[in-house]
Protein backbone atom coordinates (compact mmCIF):
# COMPACT_ATOMS: atom_id res chain seq x y z
CA UNK A 1 0.00 0.00 0.00
CA UNK A 2 2.83 2.43 1.06
CA UNK A 3 6.38 2.49 -0.40
CA UNK A 4 9.05 0.66 1.95
CA UNK A 5 11.62 3.60 3.29
CA UNK A 6 14.31 1.17 4.44
CA UNK A 7 17.22 2.76 5.83
CA UNK A 8 19.71 0.26 3.74
CA UNK A 9 18.95 -3.12 2.54
CA UNK A 10 15.65 -4.95 3.78
CA UNK A 11 17.40 -8.26 5.28
CA UNK A 12 14.55 -9.80 7.31
CA UNK A 13 11.73 -11.52 4.08
CA UNK A 14 9.98 -13.17 6.22
CA UNK A 15 9.84 -12.70 9.87
CA UNK A 16 10.79 -15.54 11.89
CA UNK A 17 12.43 -15.40 14.93
CA UNK A 18 14.29 -18.30 16.66
CA UNK A 19 15.74 -17.97 20.67
CA UNK A 20 18.42 -20.61 20.68
CA UNK A 21 19.72 -21.67 24.51
CA UNK A 22 19.62 -17.08 24.86
CA UNK A 23 20.68 -16.27 28.10
CA UNK A 24 21.39 -12.14 28.81
CA UNK A 25 23.00 -10.62 31.60
CA UNK A 26 23.63 -6.74 32.06
CA UNK A 27 27.00 -7.43 33.62
CA UNK A 28 29.60 -9.97 33.93
CA UNK A 29 29.49 -10.01 37.37
CA UNK A 30 25.64 -10.64 37.86
CA UNK A 31 23.29 -13.41 37.20
CA UNK A 32 21.25 -14.22 34.44
CA UNK A 33 18.44 -11.84 33.55
CA UNK A 34 16.68 -14.72 30.89
CA UNK A 35 18.01 -17.97 31.15
CA UNK A 36 18.29 -20.33 28.46
CA UNK A 37 15.37 -19.33 26.43
CA UNK A 38 14.33 -21.63 23.32
CA UNK A 39 11.62 -20.88 21.15
CA UNK A 40 10.86 -20.41 17.82
CA UNK A 41 8.14 -17.95 16.39
CA UNK A 42 6.67 -18.12 13.13
CA UNK A 43 6.50 -15.75 10.39
CA UNK A 44 3.83 -13.38 10.68
CA UNK A 45 2.99 -14.86 14.11
CA UNK A 46 1.49 -12.08 16.99
CA UNK A 47 2.90 -13.16 20.33
CA UNK A 48 1.68 -11.35 23.48
CA UNK A 49 4.37 -11.36 26.34
CA UNK A 50 3.60 -11.29 29.88
CA UNK A 51 5.08 -11.40 33.28
CA UNK A 52 5.48 -9.94 36.81
CA UNK A 53 7.84 -6.63 36.89
CA UNK A 54 11.42 -7.73 36.75
CA UNK A 55 10.47 -10.83 35.24
CA UNK A 56 12.27 -9.88 31.64
CA UNK A 57 9.75 -9.08 29.31
CA UNK A 58 11.32 -5.95 28.48
CA UNK A 59 14.92 -7.02 28.95
CA UNK A 60 14.38 -9.90 25.78
CA UNK A 61 13.05 -6.38 23.45
CA UNK A 62 16.93 -5.26 24.70
CA UNK A 63 18.51 -8.49 23.77
CA UNK A 64 16.59 -8.59 20.18
CA UNK A 65 18.09 -4.84 19.78
CA UNK A 66 21.41 -5.86 20.90
CA UNK A 67 21.24 -2.74 23.46
CA UNK A 68 22.20 -5.35 25.74
CA UNK A 69 24.63 -8.44 23.77
CA UNK A 70 23.80 -12.37 24.08
CA UNK A 71 25.87 -13.85 27.37
CA UNK A 72 25.04 -17.06 25.51
CA UNK A 73 23.69 -18.79 23.30
CA UNK A 74 21.60 -16.45 20.15
CA UNK A 75 18.97 -14.60 18.10
CA UNK A 76 18.44 -15.76 14.78
CA UNK A 77 16.05 -13.88 12.07
CA UNK A 78 15.29 -15.13 9.23
CA UNK A 79 18.32 -17.58 9.64
CA UNK A 80 20.54 -14.50 10.23
CA UNK A 81 22.38 -14.33 13.70
CA UNK A 82 21.84 -11.25 14.30
CA UNK A 83 24.93 -10.55 16.43
CA UNK A 84 26.74 -11.18 13.13
CA UNK A 85 24.61 -8.36 11.36
CA UNK A 86 25.88 -4.25 11.88
CA UNK A 87 23.39 -2.37 14.33
CA UNK A 88 22.13 -0.18 11.80
CA UNK A 89 21.12 -2.94 9.57
CA UNK A 90 19.35 -4.81 12.87
CA UNK A 91 17.57 -1.82 14.20
CA UNK A 92 16.83 -0.31 10.44
CA UNK A 93 14.61 -4.00 9.58
CA UNK A 94 12.42 -3.49 13.04
CA UNK A 95 9.89 -1.67 13.99
CA UNK A 96 9.54 0.04 17.24
CA UNK A 97 6.64 1.12 19.15
CA UNK A 98 7.12 1.92 23.01
CA UNK A 99 5.58 3.23 25.58
CA UNK A 100 7.44 6.72 26.11
CA UNK A 101 5.99 8.50 22.49
CA UNK A 102 9.01 10.11 20.44
CA UNK A 103 6.62 13.66 19.17
CA UNK A 104 8.64 16.58 18.00
CA UNK A 105 8.02 20.47 17.27
CA UNK A 106 6.22 20.50 13.80
CA UNK A 107 3.51 19.19 11.72
CA UNK A 108 1.54 15.58 11.68
CA UNK A 109 3.51 14.71 8.46
CA UNK A 110 6.84 15.53 9.57
CA UNK A 111 6.57 13.32 13.01
CA UNK A 112 4.75 10.36 11.42
CA UNK A 113 6.85 10.63 8.01
CA UNK A 114 10.05 12.31 9.32
CA UNK A 115 12.03 11.41 5.80
CA UNK A 116 9.45 13.32 3.73
CA UNK A 117 8.80 9.86 1.49
CA UNK A 118 4.82 10.54 0.79
CA UNK A 119 2.75 12.30 -0.38
CA UNK A 120 -0.21 14.54 2.03
CA UNK A 121 -2.22 12.00 0.50
CA UNK A 122 -0.77 8.85 1.48
CA UNK A 123 -0.35 10.38 5.24
CA UNK A 124 -3.63 11.60 4.95
CA UNK A 125 -4.41 7.74 4.10
CA UNK A 126 -2.63 6.26 6.84
CA UNK A 127 -3.82 8.55 9.51
CA UNK A 128 -7.66 6.90 8.29
CA UNK A 129 -6.32 3.58 8.32
CA UNK A 130 -5.00 3.88 12.17
CA UNK A 131 -8.26 5.89 13.43
CA UNK A 132 -6.47 8.99 14.02
CA UNK A 133 -7.60 11.35 11.35
CA UNK A 134 -10.53 12.80 13.22
CA UNK A 135 -8.64 14.26 15.86
CA UNK A 136 -6.80 16.43 12.91
CA UNK A 137 -9.68 16.93 10.17
CA UNK A 138 -9.12 20.89 10.65
CA UNK A 139 -5.55 21.54 9.62
CA UNK A 140 -4.70 17.82 8.16
CA UNK A 141 -1.59 16.56 7.77
CA UNK A 142 0.00 19.89 8.46
CA UNK A 143 -1.80 19.96 12.10
CA UNK A 144 0.66 21.41 14.62
CA UNK A 145 2.50 19.28 17.36
CA UNK A 146 3.89 20.35 20.29
CA UNK A 147 7.29 19.11 21.90
CA UNK A 148 7.07 15.68 22.94
CA UNK A 149 2.83 15.92 21.47
CA UNK A 150 2.24 17.15 24.47
CA UNK A 151 -0.99 19.05 22.96
CA UNK A 152 -2.19 15.32 21.76
CA UNK A 153 -3.67 12.64 24.42
CA UNK A 154 -1.55 9.65 24.82
CA UNK A 155 -4.29 7.64 22.69
CA UNK A 156 -3.43 10.17 19.77
CA UNK A 157 0.29 10.03 20.49
CA UNK A 158 0.22 6.20 20.46
CA UNK A 159 -2.02 6.06 17.33
CA UNK A 160 0.86 8.34 15.35
CA UNK A 161 3.40 6.16 16.78
CA UNK A 162 1.42 3.25 14.71
CA UNK A 163 1.13 5.43 11.81
CA UNK A 164 4.64 6.09 11.74
CA UNK A 165 5.62 2.36 11.28
CA UNK A 166 2.61 2.56 9.16
CA UNK A 167 4.16 4.40 6.51
CA UNK A 168 7.66 2.85 6.65
CA UNK A 169 6.74 -1.16 7.15
CA UNK A 170 9.48 -4.01 8.28
CA UNK A 171 8.63 -7.41 8.66
CA UNK A 172 9.32 -7.38 12.73
CA UNK A 173 7.19 -5.30 14.84
CA UNK A 174 8.18 -4.63 18.40
CA UNK A 175 5.61 -3.04 21.17
CA UNK A 176 6.42 -2.46 24.29
CA UNK A 177 4.30 -1.42 26.91
CA UNK A 178 2.40 0.64 24.13
CA UNK A 179 -0.61 1.03 26.01
CA UNK A 180 0.12 0.94 29.47
CA UNK A 181 -1.05 4.51 30.10
CA UNK A 182 -4.44 4.24 28.00
CA UNK A 183 -7.58 3.57 28.43
CA UNK A 184 -9.17 0.51 28.35
CA UNK A 185 -11.36 1.70 25.31
CA UNK A 186 -8.34 3.49 23.47
CA UNK A 187 -5.95 0.26 23.85
CA UNK A 188 -8.83 -1.33 21.93
CA UNK A 189 -8.88 0.58 20.20
CA UNK A 190 -5.16 0.35 19.02
CA UNK A 191 -5.43 -3.54 19.20
CA UNK A 192 -7.88 -3.73 16.33
CA UNK A 193 -5.47 -1.62 14.67
CA UNK A 194 -2.55 -3.57 15.01
CA UNK A 195 -4.09 -6.67 14.35
CA UNK A 196 -5.74 -5.16 10.69
CA UNK A 197 -2.73 -2.84 9.42
CA UNK A 198 0.38 -5.76 10.55
CA UNK A 199 -1.71 -8.69 9.69
CA UNK A 200 1.56 -10.24 7.69
CA UNK A 201 3.65 -9.08 10.26
CA UNK A 202 5.82 -10.85 13.06
CA UNK A 203 4.55 -8.94 16.33
CA UNK A 204 5.76 -9.42 19.68
CA UNK A 205 3.85 -7.16 22.07
CA UNK A 206 5.16 -6.80 26.09
CA UNK A 207 1.78 -5.91 27.90
CA UNK A 208 1.00 -5.72 31.35
CA UNK A 209 -2.84 -5.96 31.03
CA UNK A 210 -3.85 -9.37 29.54
CA UNK A 211 -6.68 -8.06 27.74
CA UNK A 212 -3.62 -6.29 25.78
CA UNK A 213 -2.52 -9.49 24.16
CA UNK A 214 -5.40 -11.61 24.77
CA UNK A 215 -6.15 -12.09 20.86
CA UNK A 216 -2.11 -13.03 20.32
CA UNK A 217 -1.61 -16.55 18.56
CA UNK A 218 0.27 -17.34 21.40
CA UNK A 219 0.90 -15.78 24.77
CA UNK A 220 4.93 -16.01 26.33
CA UNK A 221 5.10 -15.98 29.91
CA UNK A 222 8.00 -14.86 31.67
CA UNK A 223 8.85 -15.73 35.51
CA UNK A 224 12.45 -15.23 36.61
CA UNK A 225 13.77 -14.91 33.78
Amino acid sequence: MFPRTYFGTEIFPKGEIRFENFCLRYRPDTPDVLRHLSFVIKPGEKIGIVGRTGSGKSTMMLGLLRIIEAWEGRIVIDGKDISKLSLEELRSNINIILQDHFMFTGTVKENVDPTGSHTDEQVEEALKLCGVWESFTKDGVNSHVAEGGDNLSAGEKQLLNITRSLLNPKRVVLIDEATASIDFETDAQIQKVIKKQFADKTVLTIAHRINTVVNSDRILVLSKG
